[in-house]
């Protein structure tokens, strides 16, 4: 049963119904009949186990592709596999996704000369190949969007290149891959499976910015400052890249610290990249970007299991930071680029606090401005700055709670967060369709086709797709955390009766979080009838006599009491060491 639907005495099942499922978990959508509910339609098992399944057919999130998308991909997996792998001067990712026009030239002309021809179209794109690239994500990352280059001056100012995957070179607008793209929205990200935007064939392979591979790419490439961090000229292109290095995080922070890489190029490079990293974080500081603290979860399996065996915190480091900042430039850049020649494109907003907000902010930051100001995002910052990291950590989970929630928009506005007048999504369109359509908006642009009609057009598109973005971006957060939510549950239930350390991470009038050392949270139940208060602006309850009793981010010791499935919570009790 999927949660929350309540209790069903009885279910009429027709006989033989299920018989050829046996043994399995299925998913039953039921017509209620009074105290009875009868079967309407049985789904297959799905590679999941039932309360995840039932998490995706909630929210509607199918996890399979509708035929007709599955025969465009199977085209395209057929010409990667039949030739790509095979002969290394022919480009897969030279060729729209047009089947009708394709397949029968393919039957008629299956020679490779045919396809080298029609991969020499008119399109004029930047050839880079030779300019050392490199992609920087996690190590089970295969939907790699995005890769940097970076050069010097002779004056010692930086040549910053972004290049990210030419997604709308394959998924063409109006196709029906582009039509289920713009449905789901986004990638979702579950410990055991990724629901992707795209096709795998497309994520994983054709747009995926694979090492040592020619890939059509999006390139916005930024001349900067060298004392200011402030970019100086931006240009955005069609480009041909051809990445060198397949970087991993950890590895990249590792080498970086101890001086140690397995060629010069590479190490030029992360050595630039990193100085030129440390001069925009001294920008983006003195403009008031606030840097909250947050946590991801790393669940760990047994092979053919979905009981986590152990959970933990990702880790973070400057490798990470490093590409957050390049990305949000770049970011920042196409935004000013669009605004300046009047192409329409999806903002991404993050507005002020609210009213509500405001006043519990100002309590808050208390000495850190004048009351006579208007609460900035230098003001958190500054707040922020002043505290360890373990503090921090906790004041990021007070202060979020009070901001704004980002979201897309037609219009342009600023990004209170990010402390940026001008804000776009452009680096992720593999696993964001709002980056996509500033693809093709920029594509139309430098192809001369964006005249007023097709803008009005264009404006109007993005109007609708804005809210559909909104919607499934949130839609998405809300199955990542209930899929969260219930490795948690499964993980501690095997732990009842075990002490683990943690800090107070909230507090209520009824109850005090606890997120432990390892990322879980615990709820820790206060006496039915007492008389302390919350203090929202310390984020502490208080006793009558105001003294604090609980507040957040102090270090307690908690064991394991109970496990209620139901509300999705884990509950415990504080206890002396």
């Amino acid at each position: 049963m999927a949660p929350n639907f309540g209790t069903i005495e009885k279910i009429r099942i027709e006989k033989n119904s299920l018989e050829k499922f046996p043994g399995d978990d299925v998913m039953m959508e039921f017509e209620m009949d009074g105290k009875f509910a009868k079967i309407q339609k049985i789904f297959e098992a799905t590679g999941h186990d039932s309360e995840v399944a039932s998490i995706l057919f909630l929210h509607n999130i199918p996890e399979k592709w509708n035929p007709e998308i599955r025969k465009q991909e199977k085209f395209l997996k057929n010409l990667y596999e039949k030739f790509e792998k095979n002969e290394p001067n022919f480009r897969v990712d030279s060729l729209i996704a047009d089947e009708k026009n394709l397949i029968p030239a393919f039957k008629k002309n299956p020679d490779l000369s045919y396809f080298n021809e029609l991969s020499s179209g008119a399109e004029q794109r930047v050839d880079l190949r030779n300019w050392y690239t490199l992609t920087i994500d996690g190590a089970d990352a295969k939907d790699l969007d995005d890769a940097i280059s970076i050069a010097k001056y002779d004056d010692g100012n930086f040549l910053l290149g972004v290049h990210i995957a030419d997604v709308s070179h394959f998924v063409t607008e109006k196709s029906p891959i582009d039509h289920e793209a713009r449905t789901r929205g986004t990638s979702i990200y579950l410990p055991q499976k990724v629901i992707p935007m795209l096709p795998e064939t497309l994520s994983n392979h054709l747009c995926s910015l694979t090492p040592e591979t020619e890939k059509k790419t999006l390139t916005c490439l930024m001349k900067i400052d060298k004392k200011s961090g402030k970019v100086l000229h931006t240009d955005i292109f069609e480009s041909l890249i051809q990445s060198q290095h397949r970087g991993e995080y950890g590895k990249i922070f590792e080498n970086f610290q101890k001086k140690s890489f397995e060629n010069t190029l590479l190490e030029n490079t992360i050595f630039s990249a990193f100085k030129l990293f440390e001069i925009i974080k001294k920008r983006r500081k003195k403009e008031g970007k606030i840097s909250f603290e947050t946590t991801e979860l790393y669940f760990d399996f047994e092979k053919n299991s979905h009981t986590p065996i152990g959970i933990r915190k990702r880790d973070r480091n400057d490798a990470h930071r490093l590409i957050e900042e390049f990305m949000v430039l770049a970011n920042e850049e196409v935004a000013k680029w669009c605004t300046k020649r009047k192409i329409p494109f999806l903002s991404r907003v993050h507005d002020e606090p609210n009213d509500e907000g405001i006043q519990i902010l100002e309590n808050i930051l208390g000495k850190n401005r004048k009351k006579s100001e208007k609460i900035l995002p230098k003001h958190i910052a500054e707040y922020l700055e002043k505290l360890d990291e373990s503090a921090r950590y906790h004041a990021s989970r007070l202060i979020l709670p009070k901001m704004s929630k980002a979201i897309y928009s037609h219009n342009r506005s600023g990004h209170f967060g990010l402390a940026l007048d001008f804000y776009s999504h452009f680096t992720s369109p593999i696993r964001r369709y709002p980056d996509l359509t500033t693809h093709r908006a920029i594509k139309q642009y430098l192809a001369k086709k964006l005249d007023e009609k097709n803008k009005k057009s264009l404006t109007k598109f993005l109007e609708k797709t804005a809210e559909i973005a909104t919607l499934t971006e949130k839609r998405a957060e809300m199955i990542e955390n209930s899929v969260n939510k219930i490795y948690m549950l499964r993980f501690m239930e095997a732990h009842i009766g075990g002490i683990f350390d943690g800090k107070i991470s909230g507090v209520t009038d009824w109850g005090i979080f606890v997120e432990l050392d390892m990322g879980v949270e615990i709820l820790v139940y206060l006496p039915r009838f007492h008389d302390f208060q919350v203090d929202n602006v310390v984020g502490a309850i208080i006793d009558r006599h105001q003294k604090i009793i609980f507040q957040i981010g102090e270090k307690k010791t908690i064991k394991i009491k109970k496990i209620l499935k139901e509300d999705g919570k884990i509950v415990g009790e504080f206890i002396k060491k």
